[in-house]
């Protein structure tokens, strides 16, 4: 009897203890029902448990303005014309200089004085009043825009492309550097590619544009230009040696062989010109452009001979002026006449 009764109250308190863990569990269910994703009646806004996506975003680095392949630059142009046919070239400078690649064949760069976009050698002359190109480039003529590129510390780089007056494309040129990208370039370092050895112009497919050929020094060992797949025109030969000329020939369109013009030996003293120089009275040499001798019955005319005649006549004229005359008085005092009195 007294286990019955044991035994029920046991029964009793595990049901009991059973229905009160089922309650806290309940409790606990009811507190987070509305965070359920699966509660299909709850009107939680999704969006207000993740944070905004702007916190997440890193900020977006501001472009610097004339800034290209990370160098820094300044805005320049230039204008010249009048009316519907004025051009206008839009261009960007290095606000500090740099020396381009000296095997590049174009430079381009704005001469302060001149006011103008030129691509003659920089001497040392010059590079205070040289301010290289770098960045991008456009030509209006009136507000047609007829040419458009880029720049590489002087050089022309990417793609350029020139257009007529009628918007019709003329020249579209991919540019690596200043060399035509499809040119076949050879290094003496295959690995490093840091110097130079060939480069072979390539354009459309054939050879065309210039040439060059360097030393392992990086000094120029033979130069020339290549015209729709034939040398044409002056090429040369250099020594090792300070860029010194050793040979200078000429290829024409109707001959493949060169004619040689002129040597020099490693000194840079000329042994050899198909045309000899000619020196005048007043030590300047002339060209003899037909290689043939100057005798007294056939003689060219030149104009600096009539230059140098006109010369002389003023000379004289002035010697007379200037000669004293006997029944003048020596004692009397000359006037000083000053030239360029500011």
């Amino acid at each position: 009897m007294a286990n019955s009764v044991k035994i029920v109250l046991i029964s009793f308190i595990l049901l009991l203890s059973k229905s009160y863990a089922q309650e806290e569990i309940l409790g606990e269910e009811s507190k987070y029902e509305n965070y359920s994703l699966l509660n299909r009646d709850s009107t939680i806004d999704v969006k207000s448990m993740y944070k905004k996506k702007d916190e997440f975003k890193e900020k977006k680095k501001k472009q610097k303005k004339n800034v290209f392949y990370g160098i820094k630059t300044r805005r320049a142009f230039t204008k010249k014309g009048s009316g519907n046919r004025i051009q206008t070239e839009l261009f960007f400078v290095l606000k500090k200089y740099q020396e381009p690649d000296q095997a590049v064949a174009e430079i381009f760069w704005f001469d302060l004085r001149t006011k103008k976009i030129t691509s003659k050698p920089i001497t040392d002359k010059l590079r205070p009043y040289a301010l290289i190109l770098h960045g991008p480039y456009k030509r209006y003529i009136g507000k047609l825009l007829v040419e458009e590129g880029q720049f590489y510390i002087g050089s022309k780089h990417g793609r350029w492309e020139v257009v007529d007056k009628n918007n019709i494309l003329m020249e579209k040129t991919k540019y690596y550097k200043g060399w035509p990208k499809d040119s076949k370039m050879e290094y003496w370092d295959p690995e490093t590619k840091l110097k130079i050895k060939e480069v072979l112009p390539i354009i459309d497919g054939e050879e065309h544009g210039r040439y060059v050929k360097f030393y392992k020094s990086g000094l120029p060992e033979v130069e020339g230009v290549y015209k729709h797949g034939q040398r044409i025109g002056i090429w040369l030969d250099f020594y090792d040696s300070k860029g010194q000329k050793k040979v200078e020939y000429k290829y024409s369109p109707d001959s493949a062989n060169p004619e040689i013009l002129k040597k020099w030996n490693p000194k840079g003293k000329e042994t050899f010109s198909k045309y000899p120089d000619v020196k005048n009275k007043y030590g300047v040499k002339k060209n003899n452009p037909t290689g043939k001798k100057q005798g007294k019955k056939e003689e060219a005319i030149d104009e600096d001979d009539e230059i140098f005649d006109e010369m002389d006549r003023e000379e004289n004229e002035t010697l007379d002026k200037t000669q004293p005359d006997s029944n003048l008085n020596q004692n009397k005092p000359t006037k000083e006449v000053i030239a360029n009195p500011k």
